[in-house]
Order: structure tokens, then C-alpha cells, then sequence
């Protein structure tokens, strides 16, 4: 994700970052929202990967009797440059549902 805000005015889903932490919310509604949130949890802006260490690249179960079992903290996928300007910006015409047709 690369922001709970979305990409307001870009409609090219390629042309921004994705990371598994994102910012705060800016807005006053999202800012409501995230303190809600944060009842149940005060990590309402990242998501957790430690599940990648439970398996193996060929999905065998992961020894639980060694120590350390190493995970990525943060993730960051960063579009190839072929595709990250591949797509427009600019809402073609009105219709958003034109733009996933």
C-alpha cells in the first residue's frame, strides 16, 4: 500500500512505491478513523511478516526448535520502470470504470 490515503489525482496504480508501513492519515476523517483503530492495536499502520518465517521457499514447516527464525521488518516493492509509466495519470474522461475496461 502506499498510502491510506489512497493517490488522490493519480489513477496509474504502478507509479508510486507499495510497503508493508505506510504514513498517518491526514485528513480529519482517516485521522478519526485510525484512532479507532488504535483501540485494538497501536500498529495500525504496518503489517506483519514474522508468518514468513513459518515455512520454508518450498513450503516445508520451519524447525521450531532453532533460534531466531529471521523475517523482513519492511517490504517495499518498487515498479520496474517499464511499467511505471505505462499507464496515464489522468482519469480518462468521467467515468472511473472506463479506466478497468
Amino acid at each position: 500500500m502506499y498510502s491510506v490515503e489512497g493517490t488522490p489525482g493519480d489513477w496509474n496504480f504502478f507509479s508510486k512505491d507499495f510497503t508493508n508501513h505506510i504514513g498517518p492519515a491526514s485528513s480529519a476523517a482517516l485521522k478519526a478513523l485510525a484512532a479507532k483503530f488504535a483501540t485494538e492495536t497501536k500498529y495500525i499502520q504496518q503489517v506483519g511478516l514474522s508468518e514468513m518465517s513459518q515455512t520454508s521457499s518450498s513450503t516445508d514447516e520451519i524447525d521450531e526448535s532453532k533460534n531466531g527464525k529471521p523475517f523482513p521488518y519492511s517490504l517495499r516493492f518498487e515498479p520496474h520502470e517499464d511499467v511505471k509509466h505505462l499507464f496515464p495519470t489522468d482519469l480518462p474522461g468521467s467515468d472511473p470504470m472506463a479506466y478497468v475496461s
